[in-house]
């Protein structure tokens, strides 16, 4: 089997438990690659569990004319072929609700993952992303988990010097 494709948007898909171990066959290639699409998608008839070389190429988006990532919805200005990838091609991450992707300096952003205020306590940048995602700082510093039903997704620029938080909540 071929090595897992790489998602430049999201470069923890597979740690973070949108793609999932299965035995089942892909319902776009037809090939049991031993990973299924567990996140969001969205369209009249999504594909159920596409693998990640189908979700990475395309095919799976548009088996069903569907969106993948943040339905299709990227902030800002960015060029076509970027937004087409982050629609596409770019798994969404496990989110609560429906999400805009951020984009900065005229490209998408990298999602990084969960965070809290014990993980980023430290790191004045990414506190930052944190604290202006949230409404106060009592929610901020006791409310927010990277595993709970409040939480913030963070994002960082292409460069890495700039980072997002974008609120999240069950």
């Amino acid at each position: 089997m071929s090595e897992l494709p790489l998602f430049l948007f999201y470069p923890g898909a597979y740690t973070d438990g949108v793609f999932e171990r299965t035995a089942a066959a892909c319902v776009v290639c037809r090939q049991a690659r031993g990973w299924g699409y567990a996140s969001a998608h969205y369209g009249a008839a999504p594909p159920q569990h596409p693998c990640p070389w189908c979700v990475g190429d395309g095919r799976a988006a548009a088996l069903a004319d569907c969106a993948l990532g943040a339905l299709n919805e990227v902030a800002g200005d960015t060029d076509e072929a970027l937004r087409e990838e982050i629609a596409n091609r770019t798994p969404a991450p496990l989110n609560w609700q429906d999400m805009t992707w951020p984009v900065h300096g005229g490209a998408p952003m990298i999602y990084e993952g969960r965070i809290d205020y014990q993980q980023v306590r430290d790191d004045p940048a990414q506190l930052a992303a944190l604290r202006a995602a949230c409404a106060d700082e009592k929610t901020m510093r006791e409310w927010v988990s990277r595993d709970g039903d409040i939480n913030v997704m963070l994002f960082r620029s292409m460069d890495g010097a700039a980072f997002t938080g974008v609120f999240d909540a069950s």
